[in-house]
């Protein structure tokens, strides 16, 4: 954090200053509330306008050119650029926790339904091959071997085969999905 005159280390650096009078940090918030594009002229417009409405004055013809010097001299003193920075970094990295937090959280989900769909894969693979195993066995049993049509059978293990195939697909994603959500854990904690 930049080196605030009268700031506690304490608390955050866009809060109010102990040597802040409150009309300067309320015009500090109305600052920062303009966004990254904020400017003290725009913050000292939004008063001017705000004034004009309070009085019911025409507010049309109160738009600035210049901010005058106690502004000047004011936001130099509370350091309001240097706050608002400290402001700024502060939200983005809190978006980009939220951003990576929610990826992480879509990453774990597919990774968790990739895992049930490999498992079932995986299982309905075991079973066809079980079947095709006890349809050989029964038939070399009792000599119905030669009745079955040699098309049938390589067509029902290769079904087989390609089911397990497939759920081993689905395994070597989850391990990519796996690497990823490392990385986004390792991103979050060399943010500290």
């Amino acid at each position: 954090m930049a080196d605030i005159n009268g700031y506690s280390k304490e608390q955050p650096i866009y809060e109010q200053l102990p040597n802040e009078p409150d009309k300067w940090y309320i015009r500090f918030q109305k600052f920062l509330a303009l966004g990254p594009r904020r400017s003290v002229l725009k913050t000292y417009a939004l008063e001017r306008q705000e004034v004009a409405k309070h009085k019911q004055a025409d507010a049309s013809n109160i738009a600035p050119i210049a901010v005058p010097p106690d502004w000047r001299k004011c936001t130099k003193d509370y350091q309001w650029a240097e706050r608002a920075a400290a402001y700024d970094k502060e939200q983005s990295l809190s978006y980009i926790e939220r951003y990576e937090d929610g990826r992480r959280n879509v990453l774990e989900k597919f990774r968790n339904d990739a895992e049930q769909q490999s498992k079932l894969a995986a299982e309905i693979g075991q079973k066809a091959l079980e079947v095709c195993q006890k349809v050989l066995e029964a038939a070399l049993d009792n000599d119905s071997w030669k009745k079955l049509t040699l098309a049938e059978l390589p067509n029902f293990l290769r079904a087989a085969g390609d089911i397990v195939e497939k759920a081993t697909a689905v395994r070597a994603t989850m391990l990519n999905v796996e690497r990823l959500i490392k990385e986004v854990d390792d991103r979050k904690a060399a943010r500290g």
